[in-house]
């Protein structure tokens, strides 16, 4: 006769093996990644670890990590690799998922865009952070404090020449020389100002002319774009993430789509700054590092020291092959959205582990992403960004007139004199360039600002073919402002008894393309016959 279960639960041994065992499935329930099923476009499934062991999922809930990333009950400690590269092209929600995973206020931030980012903005804003916007923020930001030679090697690393390396060491000589000279005068330090005292420099030294003249127009061309929306009276930036403020620094690109590259570099170099000032460290989160080209390794200190430093980077950038080598090996956590190339679909799957059309955008929601950290492999869906908290003032309506309290004043003095009507005054560059000219000494005249090695005087100005500005004839400036159009070239001859700074609008005459080509070596001071 067979014993009963009765009977066998009586036994001690079998007893104490059902303990074991039930003891053994209890510890691989607690112990062991927790396993999801995962479907190809083959329908073949795939299992793989996707998050970290529950029991440490609740030590973390009794004791958070300094830098923990939640995302759609993913659960990722980023406390010892703190870095993180979001992959993707543009319109994939990567500044949207970093709006709301990363920008969650437990940290200060400083966030750097070459363009206007909505989902960034608004959480800045939800934050109450400061936010900055090239050329056009009212509220300047001072980008030039530290000694003279801090600030030189910032301002030649942020503006390059794109050259080999002897302009840098040259300009960097010289850029420090010129903010000593500014500090001792008591002048306060502008990019205008710094670029002019350069551009002087550069006429008085042919040897500094050579090496980097046109890292000065460059400069000076910066310059005038950023204009008071850098300045002395500026914010510190360090002093606001000491204060737990965070700060977005972007630019407009539609109006300056030359300066997206050098506002990223502008606040990975600030950011540098600020490592060295901010104890508690911050989160850095720059875009695009494509449009850094050479200038990525600004951020290479970064992911080489950021847990020392305790600074958490995250690079928002479409393709890998943006980062350098040495910010790719220091990045332990990879956001895979969907890529619209192959080579790149491929070059994801093969880190994946996946089929590359797995990658393929028909086959992946919106918000939706590959995490790639450790032995996680897993796909996401991101949160869409909350409303921000931020309104701004209303725009009274044209027809809508606000209150405004009746008072009323006895005239006790005489009537006002009559106002008398008077026109705009003209824009500022045309102010510029007429107090170069002198009229006190006879019919002609005389340029006194910049003159080239011939003695005819020059002036930035712009091109009619739509050029960046450069330096151009000073006659044909001042005959562009006197007539309104631009100067005919080869069609109009200036005068050659006049001395050669003479830039009078109505010393010369129009001539035909072939006489002006007979009369081409001619040189002013002189008369000749024609």
């Amino acid at each position: 006769m067979s014993p009963t279960w009765p009977d066998l639960l009586q036994d001690g041994q079998v007893r104490i093996a059902l303990c074991l065992l039930g003891a053994a499935g209890l510890f691989s329930l607690i112990f062991r990644d927790r396993q999801v099923s995962q479907q190809r476009a083959s329908d073949e499934p795939i299992r793989r670890p996707t998050n970290t062991p529950w029991l440490k999922r609740q030590w973390w809930k009794l004791r958070p990590p300094r830098d923990l990333m939640k995302v759609d009950g993913l659960v990722i400690d980023r406390t010892r690799k703190p870095h993180c590269a979001w992959l993707g092209p543009t319109g994939a929600g990567k500044s949207a998922s970093v709006a709301t995973v990363r920008l969650d206020g437990k940290r200060v931030a400083l966030v750097a865009t070459p363009d206007l980012s909505d989902p960034l903005v608004d959480a800045v804003a939800r934050l109450h952070g400061f936010r900055w916007t090239a050329c056009v923020s009212t509220n300047p930001v001072n980008f030039l404090i530290g000694s003279p030679t801090e600030v030189a090697e910032r301002l030649t690393e942020v503006f390059r020449s794109g050259g080999v390396g002897a302009w840098k060491r040259a300009a960097r000589r010289a850029t420090a020389d010129v903010i000593r000279q500014i500090d001792a005068q008591g002048e306060p330090r502008t990019l205008r100002l710094i670029g002019e005292r350069l551009e002087q420099a550069v006429k008085a030294d042919r040897e500094l002319r050579t090496v980097c003249a046109g890292w000065v127009a460059r400069f000076l061309d910066l310059a005038d774009q950023f204009g008071t929306s850098i300045g002395p009276e500026g914010v510190d930036i360090a002093e606001l993430l000491n204060r737990g403020i965070s700060v977005l620094l972007d630019n407009d690109s539609f109006d300056h789509p030359s300066l997206g590259g050098d506002v990223v570099a502008l606040g990975l170099a600030e950011a540098k700054r600020c490592a060295s000032l901010t104890p508690h460290g911050f989160r850095l989160i720059f875009e695009e590092a494509g449009q850094l080209g050479e200038r990525i390794d600004l951020a290479e200190p970064f992911h080489r020291a950021g847990r020392r430093r305790n600074i958490a980077v995250d690079d928002l950038t479409q393709s890998e092959d943006d980062l350098n080598h040495g910010i790719s090996a220091n990045i332990a956590t990879r956001v895979y959205f969907a890529q619209e190339l192959k080579a790149l679909q491929k070059t994801a799957a093969d880190r994946l582990g996946l089929d590359y059309r797995d990658l393929d955008p028909a086959n992946m929601a919106d918000f939706s992403a590959y995490i790639a950290h450790g032995k996680i492999r897993r796909l996401v869906k991101f949160p869409k960004p909350p409303k921000s908290s931020y309104v701004p003032p209303p725009t009274p309506s044209p027809t809508e007139q606000p209150y405004v309290r009746r008072m009323v004043v006895e005239q006790i003095a005489g009537p006002p004199p009559p106002a008398h009507p008077a026109l705009p005054l003209p824009p500022l560059e045309v102010r510029e360039v007429l107090l170069k000219i002198d009229r006190t000494q006879g019919d002609c005249w005389l340029w006194t600002g910049s003159i080239d090695k011939d003695g005819y005087g020059v002036q930035r100005w712009a091109y009619p073919d739509g050029r960046p500005k450069n330096n151009r004839p000073a006659h044909q400036v001042v005959w562009e402002i006197a007539n309104g159009r631009w100067f005919p070239v080869g069609e109009w001859d200036h005068r050659r008894s006049c001395p050669r700074n003479c830039v009078n609008p109505y010393h010369g005459e129009p001539v035909t393309k072939r006489v002006n080509v007979q009369r081409m070596h001619r040189t002013r001071g002189h008369v000749t016959a024609d």
